[in-house]
């Protein structure tokens, strides 16, 4: 997790992003790669869609699970579903990108029997949080993205 979050923290920096990162030790039965390749995406998401002078948050704890949030373009509720589709953006101005990492990490969820719910910011921008079993079971006014049952 670590690793992930130090490659982006320069650019963030340098593109004058404030990132506020609170990670707490948490223990998740898993694939190690697909579980990094969860973290990656989500941060490179955060990173890559959010408004100058914004913000990226990463939280990471035993209870609350993995919510990575930021500050950008403002995101419909009802929107937010595709989000998490193959091949699917939202806004044209996301050249560069084929439209696949929210859908992998939905099938990365999936594979490890969790819980992802995304909440579009007040002021633009999706707080996504992924939830492992033995974990918290969601966030009022979440919505739903992937729900897995064993």
């Amino acid at each position: 997790m670590e690793q992930v979050v130090d490659q982006v923290a320069e650019q963030l920096t340098a593109e004058g992003i404030t990132l506020d990162v609170d990670l707490r030790p948490v223990t998740v039965t898993g694939d190690e790669v697909l579980l990094t390749r969860l973290v990656a995406n989500l941060v490179q998401n955060a990173t890559r869609y959010h408004h100058p002078g914004g913000s990226v948050t990463i939280r990471l704890s035993p209870g609350d699970g993995l919510m990575i949030g930021n500050t950008g373009s403002p995101v419909a509720a009802e929107q937010v579903p595709e989000l998490f589709e193959p091949f699917r953006r939202l806004h044209g101005d996301r050249a560069g990108s084929a439209g696949l990492g929210l859908s992998i990490v939905a099938a990365i969820v999936h594979a490890h029997d969790a819980r992802i719910t995304a909440v579009p910011n007040p002021g633009g921008g999706l707080a996504v949080t992924v939830l492992f079993p033995g974990g918290d079971s969601g966030r009022p006014g979440a919505a739903e993205v992937a729900e897995v049952s064993s």
